[in-house]
């Protein structure tokens, strides 16, 4: 009732598969028939990213709440986000997730790390009028827009588990958390002041159950598996986190 079918379904974005098809009571039966957990995967804040020009539907977010949007561009794409500031954004993000909890067998919960736009789409103050009328009490906008991204993993959690307690809540934020000195040796994007992800606060507050951070890379360098992995690992057991 809140998000309108994907266009990659039928072609035409709000036109349900044929026969009551639905991909994800699909793939959940399939998986449990097999033994396996099917965790559903959301970025929670992307409103539209230009792979491929076809129209949105009527009932897409953009054309219902244009003033929850903000754009961000890089030199290929347009990217237009959910604007993590607006109270009424943290609210509808976490009202699509607990729909899904209610009406479908899933056993999990999973989030990407999409969450305020990566470097080459030239952030910076889109979001300022944002900033001015909620800020919350806060005077720096980093602070502010890392808080932005807490309170709706925490909103999420605290959803879950009234609905469905035995759901589990994960994340997959990029794989530095900081570079150093934070972690030593590391050196590479610094999620934490680029994109506002705080995993470490989420592992730290226990809200959420398990973390799987993105480490997609070699042994040896500047982004060493062999360094990353058992910091991650050790983060996450200080506070009884899962890490997988």
């Amino acid at each position: 009732p809140y998000e309108p079918w994907s266009h990659w379904l039928t072609g035409t974005q709000g036109m349900a598969p044929f026969d009551g098809y639905d991909p994800l009571e699909f793939a959940i039966q399939e998986a449990h028939s097999r033994g396996m957990e099917l965790h559903a995967w959301f970025n929670p804040y992307r409103a539209h990213y230009n792979f491929g020009s076809y129209p949105n539907s009527s009932t897409h977010v953009i054309n219902q709440h244009p003033d929850w949007v903000l754009t961000a561009i890089s030199s290929t794409r347009t990217l237009k986000i959910l604007d993590p500031g607006l109270p009424q954004v943290r609210d509808y993000v976490a009202r699509v997730i607990a729909d899904v909890v209610r009406r479908y067998d899933i056993d999990g919960v999973h989030m990407d790390d999409y969450f305020y736009p990566y470097p080459e789409y030239n952030f910076t103050n889109q979001d300022g009028a944002t900033f001015a009328s909620h800020s919350r009490g806060f005077t720096d906008v980093k602070e502010w827009r890392r808080d932005n991204v807490n309170l709706l993993i925490r909103q999420i959690y605290d959803s879950v588990q009234v609905i469905k307690p035995y759901v589990e809540f994960g994340m997959s934020p990029f794989g530095i958390w900081r570079p150093d000195p934070y972690v030593p040796g590391i050196f590479g994007l610094d999620a934490y002041n680029t994109i506002y992800c705080d995993a470490l606060a989420w592992i730290r507050g226990r809200y959420i159950d398990y973390i799987t951070p993105q480490l997609y890379w070699p042994f040896g360098g500047g982004t060493d598996y062999g360094r990353l992995q058992p910091w991650w690992a050790d983060s996450a057991s200080a506070y009884g986190r899962h890490l997988y």
